[in-house]
C-alpha cells in the first residue's frame, strides 16, 4: 500500500492533484506575477540509461559530468508550459511511456525513476529549477478506494 500511496502523492487525480500538478500550478502562477517563463523536460532512468519521456519515440539521453562535477544530459528535451492544460498534456504523455510491468503486488508497476525538471527562466537567464524524482514502483491509483 505504501507504493499506491507514494504514486498518488506524485500524480494525483482530477479532483486531488499530486505533488507534480500542485508544484506546476504554484510556478505557474509566480511566472505570470514575475513575467517568468516555465519549461518542463521529462525523463527515466531505467537500468541504468536515460531516457526522454516528452519525445515521441526513444530517445536516449547522454548523461556526462563536466571538471566542475556539474552533471549534464546531452539530448533532453524541453517544453515550454504556460498553463496547466499545457502541463497536463505534455506529463501525461511522458507518464504514459513509462516503463511498466506486472509485479507479484499489482499489475502496473513501474520499472524505473522518473524525473519531472521544471524550470523558470527571466529575461534569458535560468532563475529556478526543481527536480521532482519518482522512484520505481509505483502503480497507477485508479482504484477510488485510494480516495476514502
Amino acid at each position: 500500500m505504501v507504493s499506491a500511496l507514494f504514486a498518488f502523492d506524485y500524480q494525483g487525480i482530477d479532483e486531488l492533484p499530486g505533488l507534480m500538478p500542485l508544484t506546476m500550478s504554484t510556478i505557474l502562477s509566480m511566472c505570470e506575477k514575475t513575467r517568468s517563463r516555465a519549461e518542463i523536460s521529462y525523463y527515466e532512468v531505467y537500468m541504468d540509461r536515460c531516457w526522454d519521456l516528452l519525445e515521441v519515440k526513444d530517445n536516449e539521453i547522454a548523461v556526462w559530468d563536466d571538471k566542475d562535477g556539474q552533471v549534464h544530459l546531452k539530448g533532453l528535451s524541453s517544453v515550454p508550459v504556460k498553463s496547466m492544460s499545457e502541463f497536463q498534456e505534455a506529463y501525461l504523455c511522458g507518464v504514459q511511456r513509462r516503463k511498466v510491468a506486472h509485479t507479484g503486488l499489482n499489475d502496473v508497476s513501474s520499472r524505473s525513476h522518473g524525473v519531472l525538471v521544471i524550470s523558470v527562466t527571466s529575461q534569458g537567464l535560468v532563475t529556478g529549477k526543481i527536480n521532482l524524482i519518482d522512484l520505481a514502483g509505483w502503480f497507477l491509483p485508479f482504484s477510488k478506494h485510494l480516495l476514502e
